[in-house]
Parts: C-alpha cells; sequence; structure tokens
C-alpha cells in the first residue's frame, strides 16, 4: 500500500492532501486496483525501475550507517569511553 501510495503521489495527477486515516488508504488502493493504476513487480520493473534502484541504494546506504552507528554505540568500548 505504501509504495502504491508514494506511486500515487508522484506519479499520478490524484490529489492525495486529505488522505489521513487508514480507510482513506483503503479506498485509495481499492481506487487504484478499480482504474489498473496499481504497482506490481512488472509494471515497476518496466516502467520506474530505475528510480526504484535509485531510492534502494539510497535506503541501503542509510540502512548501513545506521546499524553501524547502533553497534558502535552498543559497544563495550563505547560504553567505557563515555
Amino acid at each position: 500500500m505504501v509504495l502504491n501510495y508514494l506511486f500515487a503521489k508522484y506519479y499520478t495527477n490524484i490529489d492525495l492532501e486529505e488522505i489521513d486515516s487508514i480507510d482513506d488508504f483503503r479506498a485509495l488502493f481499492d481506487y487504484m486496483q478499480i482504474n489498473r493504476i496499481c504497482i506490481n513487480d512488472n509494471w515497476v520493473k518496466e516502467y520506474i525501475g530505475d528510480d526504484m534502484a535509485i531510492v534502494k541504494s539510497i535506503e541501503n546506504k542509510y540502512r548501513k550507517s545506521i546499524v553501524a552507528l547502533y553497534e558502535t554505540e552498543q559497544s563495550l568500548g563505547y560504553a567505557v569511553k563515555k
């Protein structure tokens, strides 16, 4: 649902300003399914695969740095220095 929401926000002209509850998200998802504008893996690969690859690479960089920071803060050496 989140991927479809982001697709609707950035790749369509659907107004999403008033979506603020889970029921609104469900209604959006139903609308997108009925009108055949939902994202599936084949669609992503064909149309926005390059964009998704960039987003995933950014996500991986952040994830690695966050994990490294967490592991450092939880280490014994870090606790002793504090």
